[in-house]
């Protein structure tokens, strides 16, 4: 008997409507797994990844998010968690930004960055931690570059 990649629940992909974060969505869904997953600006692609990973088999949905909103992150995660249980979080989203040398870099646009990016991505662990610990455990992948 095959043992399934995931167990019962969803893999939540943060950025899911960007190049890289759809195809890690079909991916997961041809692996086996439901997917939640967010957008901030793109609802359409959003929409087009939910097409996609339904075209699979599996069931997708996707929700408004930015990842600097504490509140909002922790609300969406709360709401997800109610329902089902959250097997695998990825990040698949970050700043959109220039990548200047480091001279060239301003301490105000060094700060907008690592406060979006750093602290995003603790709120999305601090608000998913203890749903994950309590079904059991689960998997956090980020993905970043050197920018």
């Amino acid at each position: 008997m095959n043992k399934p990649d995931f167990p019962e629940g969803i893999a939540l992909v943060i950025g899911g409507s960007g190049g890289m974060g759809a195809e890690i969505c079909v991916e997961l869904a041809k692996a086996g797994s439901d997917i939640a997953l967010t957008y901030n600006g793109n609802e359409a692609r959003a929409l087009e990844t939910v097409e996609r990973v339904k075209a699979v088999g599996k069931n997708a949905t996707c929700h408004q998010l930015s990842i600097g909103d504490e509140d909002r992150v922790i609300g969406l995660i709360n709401e997800l968690a109610q329902s089902q249980r959250i097997h695998t979080v990825v990040v698949a989203a970050g700043s959109d930004i220039d990548q200047p040398l480091i001279r060239d870099l301003s301490p105000a646009n060094w700060r907008k960055v690592m406060d979006a990016d750093v602290a995003g991505f603790f709120n999305i662990v601090h608000a998913s931690l203890p749903h994950m610990k309590a079904a059991g455990g689960g998997s956090y992948v980020h993905i970043s570059s050197a920018g």
